[in-house]
C-alpha cells in the first residue's frame, strides 16, 4: 500500500528512478532509499494600519521549495551530482573535490503515487545544496548519500515543478 503523500513523503514510497543532469541530458542515478521529501517556505508582508491592532491583510512576497532524497546507490558519479561538482572534475575513477560555481541541473523522479499509479516529477531547474550524509561504506552491505536541493523557479512559465500521474 502506498505511503500518505506528505511533505515528509512527496511520493508514495521509494522512487524508482531518479534522473539528474543538464536539462535535456539528464542521466539516471537509480532509485531511493525511502520516499522522496520536501519543504516549502514563505515570507509574508503583513498590512497594518494605525487605528486596528491586528493584521489585516498578508502578502507572499518570496516562496522556496526544496527537495530531498537518499540514494540508495553510492557511485563516483553520483557523488559529484551531490557535491554540485562539474563533470569536468570526474575522470575516470577519481573524483578531484574542487571549488565550483553552483550548477542548475534538471531533476525528474519517477515514484509510486496514489492509486497505483506512476508519478513522474519534473524539477525544471535545481541546485545541490548539501549532501546531508557523506557515504557510509559497508562491507557487504548497501552505501547511501542523501542530498538536498532547492528547486529554483522557471522564468520562463513561472512554475517551479510539475507532477505528471501516468
Amino acid at each position: 500500500m502506498p505511503l500518505t503523500v506528505t511533505t515528509a513523503n512527496l511520493t508514495g514510497g521509494p522512487a524508482t528512478d531518479v534522473k539528474l543532469g543538464p536539462s535535456g541530458s539528464e542521466v539516471s542515478l537509480g532509485g531511493t532509499r525511502n520516499p522522496v521529501g520536501y519543504e516549502e517556505t514563505k515570507d509574508f508582508v503583513d498590512s497594518l494600519v494605525s487605528q486596528k491592532k491586528g493584521v489585516l491583510k498578508k502578502r507572499s512576497y518570496r516562496r522556496r521549495f526544496f527537495v530531498f532524497f537518499t540514494l540508495a546507490e553510492v557511485t563516483l558519479d553520483n557523488l559529484q551530482l551531490a557535491l554540485d561538482l562539474p563533470s569536468s572534475c570526474l575522470s575516470a575513477s577519481t573524483l578531484t573535490v574542487d571549488e565550483q560555481d553552483a550548477q542548475e541541473l534538471s531533476c525528474i523522479i519517477e515514484a509510486p503515487g496514489p492509486n497505483s499509479k506512476t508519478w513522474t516529477y519534473t524539477f525544471g531547474k535545481v541546485i545541490a545544496l548539501e549532501a546531508t550524509t557523506l557515504p557510509q561504506y559497508v562491507e557487504d552491505g548497501e552505501s547511501e548519500i542523501s542530498i538536498r536541493f532547492e528547486v529554483l523557479q522557471d522564468t520562463t512559465d513561472d512554475s517551479w515543478f510539475t507532477v505528471i500521474e501516468g
